[in-house]
């Protein structure tokens, strides 16, 4: 009975997930700046950086935790460096202004951000 409870709380929580970031899925674009890359949300979890900037080079996996329900996501991008087992979270907010804008807000440090302003922010568009 244990399990079968286990199996069910874990089946909940990948419906919800799948649920929760169906508006984030897909390909944005920033058209404040160049030096943004393009962020690509897949359903499976994993996301993509398109960029000209080396650094995100050295990254070898990164994935996203979508920690709440919107209409404001709480996201986490997580990001794993080739060739050591050190795992970086950067804490975001994201919301949805429609189905082709966004709005993405990005911690310091561990502090995510508690509202979107110039400083932290930049505007997406799905491509």
């Amino acid at each position: 009975m244990k399990t079968l409870l286990t199996v069910l709380c874990l089946m909940v929580n990948i419906i919800s997930f799948a649920q929760n970031d169906k508006e984030l899925i897909g390909t944005w674009q920033s058209n404040e700046s160049e030096d943004m890359p393009t962020i690509s949300f897949q359903s499976n979890g994993n996301l993509i950086f398109n960029s000209s900037n080396k650094s995100l080079e050295k990254i070898n996996t990164t994935t996203y935790a979508v920690l709440n329900e919107g209409p404001i996501f709480k996201v986490d991008f997580i990001f794993k460096t080739s060739g050591s087992n050190v795992t970086r979270t950067i804490p975001c907010l994201i919301k949805i202004e429609n189905d082709n804008t966004m709005i993405l807000a990005t911690g310091i440090g561990t502090d995510r951000p508690t509202s979107f302003h110039k400083n932290n922010s930049v505007v997406y568009r799905k491509s």
